[in-house]
C-alpha cells in the first residue's frame, strides 16, 4: 500500500516563497508538447524555466547555468535522463 502525504499549509507557503525568489528549473524533454506544457505550468507558478530537448543539451545547460531543480525525461534519444543524472552525480 502506498501512502501519499499532502503538503501542509506551511509547506505550501515555503514553495510559494521559493518560486517568488526566482528559483530556476531546467526541463529536459524531447517531446515538444510535454516540454511546452511543463514550461507554461512552471512559469505560471513563478519559476524561471530553461528547456532543452536532449541529454547533451541538458549537461551543457547545467554546466553553463546550474538550475535549482532539474526535470529529466528518462527516455530521450541519445543520452537519456538516467545517464544525465549519473554524469551529474559523478561531477559533484
Amino acid at each position: 500500500m502506498v501512502t501519499i502525504d499532502r503538503p501542509s499549509a506551511s509547506d505550501a507557503a515555503r514553495s510559494t516563497s521559493v518560486a517568488g525568489d526566482d528559483a530556476s528549473v531546467l526541463v529536459a524533454e524531447d517531446d515538444a508538447s510535454v516540454r511546452r506544457s511543463l514550461e507554461i505550468a512552471l512559469r505560471y507558478a513563478g519559476y524561471h524555466v530553461t528547456t532543452v530537448n536532449d541529454g547533451a543539451s541538458a549537461i551543457e545547460a547545467i554546466a553553463t547555468n546550474p538550475p535549482d531543480v532539474i526535470v529529466l525525461d528518462v527516455m530521450m534519444p541519445g543520452m537519456d535522463g538516467f545517464e544525465v543524472a549519473r554524469l551529474m552525480r559523478g561531477s559533484q
